[in-house]
């Protein structure tokens, strides 16, 4: 017997509404639902999800990050529009020579990972990183920068490279302090609001042992950290809980595991359910299929866990 060789099935944001919409009869098989409807069940989609996202952490929620921070510096903004540098997936490289303050190109060892529009950092002399952004395409082992340097750096200087800012996370649930020479990561202390604001001194600089997260606004997070990081030598690696991504035109896929469709499907059923003025017993139905969709699939969304006994 022949099999399909594939495991791709998804749906969109579409297919997921009118298979929705025809659980509570509003819509035959077959029929094309008004752009009201579409509209009116998206709306209630994104809202499902978006209390979704405090029930708990999902499994596939969770993505590494690193943040790149600066000498002394102790609070950094997390958020596509921040001015600080967190991301997702970054390249690493040296300066192949020197470069003087004001070289508006550097000459790197490679350049895998930089691309135009790029943001790039050049550890500077002085101990702190210049960032800017690359400025065309790189030719060869040179790049061009957008703002040129402030300071010089020597031979060797580290160079490190990213396109897309991370959103803002809605916990940070570990973080590493990483040592680029060594490569070793150092797990850092969380500290609560209280814990952190009752440091005697936030502006002092040494190695990094602990961070407060505070997710604050919709659009930005702000980690702090203690101490301030005393050298541009060291990342701060993090495991996070990043938001499900909205749904906002016909083609947008699903950010679900392909486990989640008939959930989310039997779900939106639900959620629009009485806005159709659906009868009983099939309300009811509805319902009950919603929960235990939900119930089914959120079982092993856990991460496994290590339980120490401590006398």
């Amino acid at each position: 017997m022949a099999t399909s060789g594939t495991a791709t099935f998804a749906r969109n944001r579409d297919q997921l509404i009118r298979s929705a919409l025809r659980k509570v009869s509003a819509f035959e098989s077959g029929e094309t639902p008004d752009s009201e409807s579409v509209q009116d069940a998206s709306d209630a989609l994104n809202a499902m999800v978006k209390h979704w996202q405090g029930s708990g952490i999902h499994i596939w929620r969770t993505r590494e990050a690193i943040l790149f921070p600066q000498r002394g510096q102790s609070r950094y903004a997390i958020g596509t529009t921040s001015t600080d540098h967190i991301t997702e997936s970054w390249a690493e490289t040296e300066l192949t020579s020197a470069a003087l303050a004001g070289a508006s190109t550097i000459s790197v060892d490679a350049t895998t990972g930089i691309a135009t529009t790029y943001n790039i950092g050049i550890q500077m002399d002085d101990g702190v990183i210049h960032w800017t952004t690359v400025n065309g395409a790189p030719s060869g082992s040179v790049v061009t920068l957008t703002a040129a340097l402030t300071d010089s750096a020597a031979l060797g200087n580290r160079v490190l490279a990213y396109q897309t800012k991370m959103v803002r996370p809605l916990r940070v649930l570990a973080a590493r302090r990483y040592n680029f020479d060594s490569a070793i990561d150092t797990p850092l202390s969380e500290m609560d609001r209280i814990e952190y604001q009752d440091m005697p001194n936030k502006t002092a600089s040494s190695s990094v042992n602990a961070f407060f997260y505070d997710r604050r606004t919709n659009a930005t997070g702000y980690l702090d950290l203690w101490p301030a990081p005393a050298s541009v030598d060291e990342a701060i690696k993090m495991t996070v809980a990043r938001p499900i991504e909205d749904f906002t035109v016909a083609g947008d896929d699903a950010d679900f595991p392909q486990e989640w469709t008939q959930t989310v499907i039997w779900n939106l059923a639900d959620q629009i359910a009485d806005d159709y003025d659906v009868p009983e017993p099939k309300r009811t139905r509805i319902e009950r299929k919603a929960a235990q969709y939900l119930q089914e699939v959120n079982w092993q969304e856990g991460e496994l866990l290590t339980v120490e006994f401590v006398p």
